[in-house]
């Protein structure tokens, strides 16, 4: 019995489940927002004591101002070094992947395409002192020189609040639609997908080294066309 050569032949990889990828960004989100808000926090009551004390400047006779035009010169060099909001953030990128085995062929009957994506994102941020509450809406694109039915493009729209709450109790609530168009061969037009997600956890701090998390998520993917709907 003769030996046959044979190569592994690499499937098509599967995305991170969408899922699963919300709750990442959540995890993520908590994580970058806990430093950048105290931060923005101490920013506020530093620009607070500011205005009073500048107010009361303007109350005082010249003889009684050296000392307080002093510490009001100190206030406005502390408040330089933190970080202020940015009430509107724009992003923009995009890449460019040449795949030399873009269909996952057996050795020496490959084939490759060039695969272009860009993405946009815009955030309003209407956050204050203890709130902190933003609108994101962000879309993407992507196209493929030869394989052109794997092109897509999905908008998505996002709301994130956090807010603290008797000084040791903070909670945070996100919620998304998002809209996935693609290409597909089961019927005359293109597949349409719907993604709505929300997920809410609340903090309890007991110390700086102890803290009670509770937590939970709700998401629902939707077909609207006949073809797909037992897939929702």
């Amino acid at each position: 019995m003769g030996i046959r050569s044979a190569w592994a032949v690499v499937g098509m990889a599967e995305g991170l489940d969408e899922f699963q990828r919300i709750d990442l960004e959540v995890f993520q989100d908590n994580l970058i927002h806990e430093e950048k808000r105290e931060q923005l926090d101490e920013a506020d009551n530093l620009a607070a004591t500011l205005k009073k004390k500048e107010k009361e400047l303007g109350e005082l006779d010249e003889s009684d101002r050296d000392f307080l035009t002093l510490e009001v010169e100190y206030l406005r060099q502390q408040l330089l070094e933190l970080p202020k909001r940015d009430r509107f953030r724009v992003e923009a990128n995009g890449t460019y992947v040449y795949d030399s085995n873009i269909a996952r062929r057996q050795l020496r009957s490959e084939k490759g395409d060039s695969l272009f994506t860009s993405n946009g994102t815009g955030v309003i941020d209407l956050s204050g002192k203890k709130t902190d509450f933003e609108y994101e809406i962000s879309g993407g694109k992507q196209w493929n020189i030869v394989y052109s039915e794997q092109d897509d493009w999905q908008i998505e729209n996002r709301l994130r609040y956090r807010r603290k709450m008797f000084t040791k109790i903070e909670h945070s609530w996100q919620g998304a639609v998002r809209k996935h168009n693609s290409k597909t061969i089961e019927i005359d037009n293109n597949k349409v997908r719907w993604d709505f997600s929300t997920a809410s956890a609340w903090n309890y701090r007991f110390s700086p080294k102890l803290s009670l998390n509770a937590d939970y998520s709700v998401n629902k993917r939707l077909f609207r066309q006949e073809a797909f709907d037992q897939d929702s």
